[in-house]
Protein backbone atom coordinates (compact mmCIF):
# COMPACT_ATOMS: atom_id res chain seq x y z
CA UNK A 1 0.00 0.00 0.00
CA UNK A 2 1.38 3.40 -0.95
CA UNK A 3 1.95 6.22 1.52
CA UNK A 4 -0.84 8.82 1.73
CA UNK A 5 -0.33 12.09 -0.11
CA UNK A 6 1.31 14.76 2.04
CA UNK A 7 1.26 18.25 0.48
CA UNK A 8 4.34 19.42 2.39
CA UNK A 9 6.57 16.81 0.73
CA UNK A 10 7.05 18.56 -2.62
CA UNK A 11 10.80 18.53 -3.07
CA UNK A 12 12.33 21.95 -3.62
CA UNK A 13 8.95 23.75 -3.70
CA UNK A 14 10.21 26.91 -2.02
CA UNK A 15 13.25 26.97 -4.30
CA UNK A 16 11.02 26.66 -7.38
CA UNK A 17 8.89 29.59 -6.20
CA UNK A 18 12.01 31.66 -5.50
CA UNK A 19 13.41 30.86 -8.94
CA UNK A 20 10.14 31.74 -10.69
CA UNK A 21 9.96 35.12 -8.96
CA UNK A 22 13.67 35.95 -9.26
CA UNK A 23 13.69 37.18 -12.86
CA UNK A 24 11.45 40.26 -12.37
CA UNK A 25 8.80 38.64 -14.56
CA UNK A 26 6.65 37.05 -11.84
CA UNK A 27 5.76 39.02 -8.70
CA UNK A 28 4.07 36.36 -6.57
CA UNK A 29 3.74 32.62 -7.02
CA UNK A 30 2.18 29.77 -5.10
CA UNK A 31 2.09 26.00 -5.47
CA UNK A 32 -1.13 24.64 -3.98
CA UNK A 33 -2.51 21.16 -3.47
CA UNK A 34 -5.90 20.27 -4.93
CA UNK A 35 -7.63 21.34 -1.70
CA UNK A 36 -6.18 24.87 -1.75
CA UNK A 37 -3.45 24.37 0.84
CA UNK A 38 -0.29 26.29 -0.03
CA UNK A 39 2.60 23.85 -0.44
CA UNK A 40 5.16 26.54 -1.29
CA UNK A 41 4.98 30.23 -2.05
CA UNK A 42 6.79 33.48 -2.67
CA UNK A 43 4.54 36.28 -1.42
CA UNK A 44 1.39 34.50 -2.58
CA UNK A 45 -2.03 34.72 -0.92
CA UNK A 46 -5.43 33.35 -1.89
CA UNK A 47 -8.71 33.17 -0.01
CA UNK A 48 -10.75 29.94 0.18
CA UNK A 49 -13.59 31.38 -1.99
CA UNK A 50 -11.05 32.52 -4.60
CA UNK A 51 -9.54 29.02 -4.68
CA UNK A 52 -12.98 27.40 -5.01
CA UNK A 53 -13.78 29.59 -8.03
CA UNK A 54 -10.50 28.64 -9.69
CA UNK A 55 -11.03 24.96 -8.89
CA UNK A 56 -14.52 25.09 -10.46
CA UNK A 57 -13.15 26.61 -13.68
CA UNK A 58 -10.31 24.07 -13.90
CA UNK A 59 -12.52 21.07 -13.15
CA UNK A 60 -14.83 22.05 -16.00
CA UNK A 61 -11.85 22.74 -18.31
CA UNK A 62 -14.05 24.57 -20.79
CA UNK A 63 -12.48 24.83 -24.24
CA UNK A 64 -13.97 28.26 -25.03
CA UNK A 65 -11.60 31.23 -25.15
CA UNK A 66 -13.30 33.61 -22.75
CA UNK A 67 -14.11 31.83 -19.50
CA UNK A 68 -14.81 34.98 -17.51
CA UNK A 69 -13.10 36.48 -14.50
CA UNK A 70 -11.02 35.06 -11.70
CA UNK A 71 -9.96 36.73 -8.44
CA UNK A 72 -6.58 36.12 -6.80
CA UNK A 73 -5.46 37.97 -3.68
CA UNK A 74 -8.43 40.35 -4.03
CA UNK A 75 -7.50 41.35 -7.62
CA UNK A 76 -10.03 40.46 -10.31
CA UNK A 77 -8.52 39.37 -13.63
CA UNK A 78 -10.64 39.46 -16.79
CA UNK A 79 -11.13 37.12 -19.72
CA UNK A 80 -9.53 34.01 -18.31
CA UNK A 81 -8.21 32.30 -21.42
CA UNK A 82 -6.88 28.81 -22.06
CA UNK A 83 -3.23 29.01 -23.18
CA UNK A 84 -2.69 25.26 -23.55
CA UNK A 85 -3.84 22.07 -21.81
CA UNK A 86 -4.11 22.84 -18.12
CA UNK A 87 -2.68 26.37 -18.48
CA UNK A 88 -4.69 29.59 -18.30
CA UNK A 89 -3.96 33.32 -18.18
CA UNK A 90 -5.89 36.53 -17.57
CA UNK A 91 -5.22 40.28 -17.31
CA UNK A 92 -6.31 43.17 -15.12
CA UNK A 93 -4.93 46.42 -16.51
CA UNK A 94 -1.15 46.14 -16.39
CA UNK A 95 -1.19 43.01 -14.22
CA UNK A 96 -1.82 39.41 -15.11
CA UNK A 97 -2.09 35.93 -13.68
CA UNK A 98 -1.14 32.46 -14.87
CA UNK A 99 -2.71 29.25 -13.56
CA UNK A 100 -1.37 25.76 -14.30
CA UNK A 101 -3.01 22.57 -13.11
CA UNK A 102 -1.29 19.25 -12.55
CA UNK A 103 -2.26 15.88 -11.13
CA UNK A 104 -2.36 16.99 -7.47
CA UNK A 105 -1.35 20.63 -7.59
CA UNK A 106 -1.82 24.08 -9.04
CA UNK A 107 0.76 26.74 -9.75
CA UNK A 108 -0.69 30.24 -9.60
CA UNK A 109 1.40 33.31 -10.40
CA UNK A 110 0.72 37.02 -10.60
CA UNK A 111 2.83 39.52 -12.52
CA UNK A 112 3.09 43.01 -13.97
CA UNK A 113 2.66 42.90 -17.72
CA UNK A 114 2.36 46.01 -19.86
CA UNK A 115 2.54 43.83 -22.96
CA UNK A 116 0.84 40.54 -23.75
CA UNK A 117 4.22 39.05 -24.71
CA UNK A 118 5.28 39.34 -21.05
CA UNK A 119 2.22 37.32 -20.08
CA UNK A 120 3.08 34.66 -22.68
CA UNK A 121 6.68 34.50 -21.40
CA UNK A 122 5.30 33.88 -17.90
CA UNK A 123 3.00 31.17 -19.30
CA UNK A 124 5.98 29.35 -20.79
CA UNK A 125 7.97 29.61 -17.55
CA UNK A 126 5.05 28.33 -15.47
CA UNK A 127 4.38 25.59 -18.02
CA UNK A 128 7.95 24.27 -17.79
CA UNK A 129 7.87 24.37 -13.97
CA UNK A 130 4.51 22.60 -14.02
CA UNK A 131 5.92 19.84 -16.20
CA UNK A 132 8.93 19.55 -13.88
CA UNK A 133 6.85 19.01 -10.73
CA UNK A 134 4.52 16.65 -12.58
CA UNK A 135 7.40 14.14 -12.61
CA UNK A 136 7.29 14.19 -8.78
CA UNK A 137 3.63 13.18 -8.96
CA UNK A 138 2.27 16.67 -8.33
Amino acid sequence: MSEPYKPHTLKHGEELCQELSSNNLIDKVGILDDEGNIIASKGFNITPPEFQDIKYILLNDKPDYKLGTVTIDHVTYNELTKYSDGLYYAKAGETGCVIAKNIKSLIIATLHCKHTSTLFDACEKIKSTSQFIKFDGY
